[in-house]
Formats: C-alpha cells, structure tokens, sequence
C-alpha cells in the first residue's frame, strides 16, 4: 500500500500523544485523512486499544471513509475503534443502556409531524408547524426544556412551552425519539447516572472529533462530560 506522506503540521498532528489539541485548517486540507493516521497512530505507536477509541464526524459519508481507511491499515483492528456521527453515539448509548422506555424507535419524519399537529392541537396552538418544530429543535440542542421556557419572561417562550411539553408527552407515551432526542437523552442519563457516566468515561480514552466548530451547545456539553478524566 501507498506510504501516506505528511507535511510536518499534519504529522505534529497525528503524532500528538496526550492532552486536548486542536487543529485549525482550511476545506481540502486532508482532516479526515489526518484524523484517521491519528488514531492509526495511537494504535500502532503508542499501544491503545482500539475499543478505547472515538472518532465523531458530522456526516455519515465521512464515517464510512474513515472505516474503510481502518480496515485496509489495520490488521484485524479496524472495526474496533467507535467511528460515528454524535446522532449516531447518541443511539447507541440509549440502545445499550436499555433506555427507559422498552422498545423505543426512531419516529419517521411524516409520523413526527403528524404527531407534532396532535401536540399543536392539545396546546391551542395554530402555527406553521414546520417553524415551531424547529425552534423546539434549537430549544433543544442549547438544552433548554419546557419548563425553562414557561419560566422566561417572553410570552412567545411560554407559547411554545406547551407545544413542546404536549409533543414530548405523545412521543413518550408512544415510545418514539426522535432526532434530537439522540442527543438529549443520552445528556440526560449522563448527568443523572454517574456509574454510566463513568463507564463511558473510562472506556473512551481518546475522543478524536471532526468539524468541531460545527458542534452544538448539547454536542459541547457531551464531549466535556465523557473526557473530564481524560483530560
């Protein structure tokens, strides 16, 4: 196989052993392909197991190039290492931990509206409901809840409060997620389970995560949760 040739910034980069780093660089400049000789590197050079890998990226394209990369270099370690978007993480926790609700499944998009226009309706509200939908998604992901907002001072906050209180109810009696409960759930477990936490913790040693800047609040909060003793 081709050697890969890195320029001396890329291998800083790969050859980094402990510690946070962070690694600036424009579109084209081979991340992805520095994230993978990274944790190549950690594997081969610096002894770790590949189990106590992550590597988190934003789409699943990249997933799927950074498994193959790892399967062709890597001798029968290649599928060892956790490659995943955060969504994707965020499913295979609750699937492992047996979340609460027993059975639970992702809801399809049209299901999701169709209940969204039940919590509409339980909530006297008549609204466009792709945008409300939508601000309850952002609510979300900067983990805010409906009580939080019935408690702000805006009267648009305690609106969409009851739209989102009724939705989150439908779905749990239903035993749906959806998209980004993937990510609020398993914050949630986290901060109330520290014996799950701390397995996690303990488990990914290296946290290797692309696009970071793309990272939402939820997405921040997650990554400083598993690596407080990795640090």
């Amino acid at each position: 196989m081709k050697e890969i040739q890195l320029n001396p910034q890329q291998l800083e980069a790969v050859s980094h052993k402990d510690g946070p780093m962070v690694v600036l660089s424009v579109v084209g400049s081979g991340k992805t392909m520095v994230l993978t000789e990274r944790i190549i590197h950690l594997i081969e050079e610096y002894g770790i197991n590949p189990t106590n890998l992550l590597a988190i990226t934003f789409a699943k394209k990249a997933v799927l190039e950074i498994i193959s990369r790892l399967e062709k270099r890597l001798s029968g370690n290649g599928d060892k290492a956790i490659v995943c978007t955060f969504h994707s993480l965020g499913y295979r926790i609750l699937r492992a931990e047996g979340y609460p609700i027993n059975g639970f499944r992702l809801v399809h998009n049209g299901e999701q509206m169709n209940i969204f226009r039940q919590a509409m309706d339980k909530a006297d509200m008549k609204e466009e409901p792709s945008l409300l939908l939508s601000r309850i998604s952002l609510a979300k992901n900067d983990l805010i809840s409906p009580s939080d907002l019935e408690q702000s001072s805006k009267p648009e906050d305690k609106k969409l409060s009851k739209v989102y209180h009724c939705y989150e109810l439908l779905k749990r009696r239903k035993r749906l997620v959806d998209f980004d409960d993937l990510l609020y759930l398993p914050y949630q477990l986290f901060r109330e389970d520290k014996g799950m936490l701390e397995y996690y913790q303990s488990r990914f040693q290296h946290i290797l995560v692309d696009e970071f800047q793309d990272s939402s609040k939820i997405m921040v909060e997650i990554l400083k949760l598993l690596s407080q003793t990795h640090q």
